[in-house]
């Protein structure tokens, strides 16, 4: 057989006749919602940086945005993980082999309700992300539009690209403030707040008072720095994009649920198939 062929023979029939055939083309479904949104979402990033796209996906990913890339290639993964999981467990419970005709209508209806579920949960989780997506490109555009209105902003030169240089802009002002958040976080965890002296009881608290707001004014310095530097809304921003995505999102238990609800269609059918013991 050519490669054209097998693919060919690999596709599922429209109408379904079997289990396997039933199986793929639910999982189509969101798929290719998924890749709807992608789409839309790829037409709106070609809005907001019309050339030279791949150097602008690199600068978003030096926004250090907190766990950005685990969340893309989580994502990425939804797309085809259940096609990739579902087809060892088409082949392991012998799902290929059964056609529509051997289900029972009861068992039938069993599936029909568990995989309609699925379907729908699975289309909303696909919306929901979305969502997450075009909120990340509406901060993203916003620190952009911030930074072309501050003060200091130099326009590019003729012939550059200017949103590729607007980015570029925006990326070195996260970094500066990242870099001094982290400074004032370090120094700021090195003053304890206690009695150096207790041996002088009252004096020795003034004392400690006394050494902590002299360590605390370089400190100061540091942040009225920064807030001259940038306004209100910008550092509002900047914090939006260091609390974007939660720690659940990426945490292991949201990856081994992930597999699970990948997979869930053809274990589905598979729990049905073993538990009434059809095709045996």
């Amino acid at each position: 057989m050519t490669n054209t062929e097998i693919l060919l023979a690999l596709l599922p029939q429209i109408p379904p006749n079997s289990i396997r055939d039933l199986i793929f083309i639910l999982i189509f479904i969101p798929l290719i919602v998924r890749l709807y949104f992608i789409k839309k979402l790829d037409d709106r990033f070609k809005k907001l940086v019309p050339k030279n796209r791949s150097k602008a996906i690199k600068l978003v990913l030096q926004l250090k945005i907190p766990r950005l890339e685990k969340f893309i290639n989580q994502q990425l993964w939804m797309i085809f993980l259940p096609i990739i999981i579902s087809l060892p467990i088409l082949y392991y419970f012998g799902l290929h082999e059964l056609t529509l005709d051997d289900i029972p209508s009861n068992v039938s209806v069993l599936g029909a309700i568990g995989l309609t579920v699925w379907l729908l949960l699975d289309i909303q989780i696909a919306l929901a992300m979305n969502v997450t997506f075009h909120k990340l490109l509406d901060l993203i555009e916003g620190l952009m539009a911030k930074v072309a209105k501050m003060p200091n902003f130099n326009l590019p030169i003729d012939g550059s690209d200017y949103s590729i240089f607007l980015l570029e802009a925006a990326v070195n002002l996260r970094k500066k403030m990242l870099f001094t958040q982290s400074i004032i976080k370090s120094v700021s965890n090195k003053i304890p707040d206690k009695n150096f002296f207790p041996i002088l009881g009252t004096v020795g608290e003034e004392v400690s008072n006394f050494i902590r707001n002299i360590l605390q004014t370089p400190i100061d310095m540091v942040r009225e720095s920064v807030e001259q530097l940038i306004d209100s809304s910008i550092e509002q921003l900047n914090n939006n994009l260091n609390n974007f995505l939660p720690e659940d999102l990426i945490s292991t238990k949201r990856v081994a649920w992930n597999i699970f609800w990948a997979s869930f269609p053809s274990l589905w059918l598979a729990f049905l198939v073993e538990y009434y013991q059809l095709g045996v």
